[in-house]
């Protein structure tokens, strides 16, 4: 887990794992304003090198 501009990064092994994450927050109360994957670094590379293009 690690705190990445406001916010938290978890990694998780699968998608059930992440959707059981995201129910236990909030069933727990916790206020969650976004829940989504990260970039990958290959993705990441590839929209940096293509968004000059657009």
């Amino acid at each position: 887990m690690a705190a990445a501009g406001g916010g938290v990064e978890v990694e998780i092994a699968g998608e059930r794992a992440a959707a059981e994450l995201l129910r236990d927050l909030v069933a727990s109360g916790v206020p969650v304003s976004a829940f989504t994957p990260t970039q990958g670094a290959l993705e990441s590379a590839y929209l940096a090198a293509t968004e000059d293009r657009q």
